[in-house]
């Protein structure tokens, strides 16, 4: 759910001079053959405020899964890592909302059937960020096999493009994203030389992000909130920041359309309801836990909130990976 940029390299160059008495965080250097636990909870919460065309009210999802990540083995630069996927899906149990077929965990296992994997195998760089996905092209070959059986050739007429499978084919490393977004956010931040981690160390970095459809720019800050020798842990806090501008763009039309929408239903509305209508913000933040033993990341969280005139929505993840 949650896309954390690459930020390794912004740790080396941006970071600073360091201290003679800095605690230093170390490369990324896990035992191979190391397999840990990783376990994610997702809650996603839409509230409409009763303003707009639609009646107030709120609605929760939850999404938690226990997966299996192995450190494999390192050549030279590059680690291959194998994830065993949950394949029920429900490892932590969820309680249903009442009167809602939809189910989180039961759309997470039809993906893992309709890409017929339980495993993913992935070859990372040294901080164990993802490069490629191995056994891309039997995967490719098995969701062929389906669309084939699912939509027979007939007069000629080629099978349709479901857009998931042509972004599959374009970059199969979206299949990571789909199925184990986890990988990527818990890569964020390792290192592949040690680095300076001194108490209120600040660094930003510009990059990218979807919203609303569009790519806009955006700059993340880091600061390091706490070092903690007991537990030899180092916590480092993130958020983004977006130009006020360009996000205001980039959600105009979705406004204008609900503005229209509103007013067709319930006539004009005030000007006090007019601006709640057409404001659109975004909140991106997130902490992480790394061990100052081996580089590892022990701990993951964020939040993804926005608010879209009466619709407010917020996604929070947490990921924890544990020694199996």
């Amino acid at each position: 759910m949650v896309r954390l940029s690459r930020l390794a390299v912004a740790l080396v160059l941006l970071a600073g001079p360091a201290l003679a008495d800095d605690p230093m965080l170390p490369a990324y250097a896990p035992k191979p053959g190391t397999v840990w636990t990783v376990r994610s909870t997702t809650t996603v919460s839409t509230v409409f405020d009763g303003t707009g065309a639609v009646a107030a009210g709120d609605h929760t999802d939850r999404l938690a899964l226990v997966h299996t990540q192995e450190a494999a083995e390192k050549a030279g630069d590059l680690w291959r890592e194998v994830w065993t996927l949950d394949v029920d899906g429900a490892a932590v149990a969820a309680a249903p909302r009442d009167g809602s077929p939809a189910d989180p965990h039961a759309a997470y296992r039809r993906s893992l059937a309709m890409w017929s994997v339980s495993k993913l195998e992935i070859e990372t760089d040294a901080t164990g960020m993802a490069r490629k996905l191995l056994g891309a092209d039997a995967i490719g070959r098995t969701v062929d096999a389906a669309l084939a059986q699912a939509f027979p050739p007939s007069a000629g007429s080629p099978p349709p493009k479901i857009p998931i499978v042509e972004a599959f084919r374009a970059d199969p490393r979206m299949l990571i994203d789909v199925l184990i977004p986890e990988q990527r956010a818990l890569a964020a931040l390792q290192a592949a030389a040690p680095q300076p981690v001194a108490v209120g160390r600040t660094w930003s970095t510009d990059g990218r992000d979807m919203v609303a459809g569009a790519a806009l720019d955006k700059k993340t800050t880091f600061t390091v909130e706490a070092v903690d020798p007991a537990a030899a842990t180092v916590t480092v806090a993130w958020v983004d920041a977006f130009d006020p501008a360009a996000l205001a763009k980039a959600f105009a039309p979705l406004l204008e359309q609900n503005l229209a929408g509103v007013t067709a239903a319930k006539g004009e509305p005030t000007a006090e309801a007019r601006k709640a209508l057409t404001t659109a913000s975004v909140d991106n933040h997130g902490r992480v836990v790394l061990s100052l033993a081996d580089g590892t990341t022990r701990r993951a969280e964020w939040t993804r909130a926005g608010r879209f005139g009466d619709l407010a929505t917020r996604i929070e993840t947490t990921v924890t990976r544990d020694p199996k």
